[in-house]
């Protein structure tokens, strides 16, 4: 009961007039952040942090938190206009958001995008509140085997995600797997693939991945079918 009390207190200081105002603005910055293709809330809030130095630390951490919330959503829009995303949590909206967009809903599927974003994110601060303690007892008795197992089940849970292709799905989830494996080993400190090259140290980032094959892509394609030509956006000719 001791997590409720504290949840509710932590709602009772959040809802007060100036912290909302916290969160308005924080959120409207983020959601500017997070538009800019590999910017993302992490960049965003280590460039804005420096702004709250001088204020109330209750307001400043919730401004943050508004920050790094609006910068999540903010990729979204991105993902769903131009099948773009601008972090990988937002690659799964550009599954059924960038063809709502298509099809002229874009803002239903912006506004049902939020609503989901909204639910599942206190969903998701409620269950960790309450699951934390237990997870991380459980963490801590991971080994090499639970590992092992953990990164198989993660990619079989994606394959069955894909469903009949399950090959290309296969053959996706081993491409990752093998793009993950780029940069040092933390277990031995060792540099894997690396081929001499100090920017390949710290890994393949996913947003230049992403960039490449989302964004780059919708730009041949409608270069390849004229439409830089005709002075329209590209959503709505995609049909034709």
């Amino acid at each position: 009961m001791d997590i409720f009390a504290d949840l509710l207190m932590g709602l009772s200081v959040a809802i007060s007039p100036i912290n909302i105002v916290f969160l308005l603005f924080g959120a409207m910055v983020g959601m500017i952040v997070g538009v800019i293709p590999g910017f993302g809330p992490s960049a965003g809030l280590a460039i804005l942090l420096p702004v709250t130095f001088g204020m109330d630390p209750i307001g400043a951490i919730m401004m943050l938190a508004a920050i790094y919330y609006g910068a999540m959503y903010g990729g979204t829009i991105t993902s769903i206009l131009l099948n773009t995303p601008g972090e990988s949590p937002t690659v799964a909206s550009t599954f059924d958001g960038f063809p709502l967009a298509k099809k002229g809903r874009a803002g239903p599927a912006l506004v049902m995008q939020a609503a989901a974003s909204f639910v599942g994110g206190t969903v998701g601060v409620i269950l960790i509140t309450i699951l934390a303690p237990l997870f991380s007892q459980v963490s801590r008795s991971f080994g090499p085997p639970e590992y092992f197992l953990l990164a198989t089940m993660g990619m079989l849970t994606l394959i069955v995600m894909i469903g009949a292709n399950w090959k290309l799905g296969l053959i996706s989830a081993l491409i990752g797997f093998a793009l993950g494996t780029v940069g040092v080993d933390l277990e031995t400190g060792q540099g894997r693939y690396t081929f001499g090259s100090a920017e390949l140290i710290g890994g393949i980032y996913f947003i230049p991945i992403a960039i490449g094959l989302f964004g780059l892509g919708e730009l041949y394609y409608a270069f390849y079918k004229g439409l830089h030509k005709t002075g329209t956006g590209a959503i709505v000719q995609y049909d034709k």
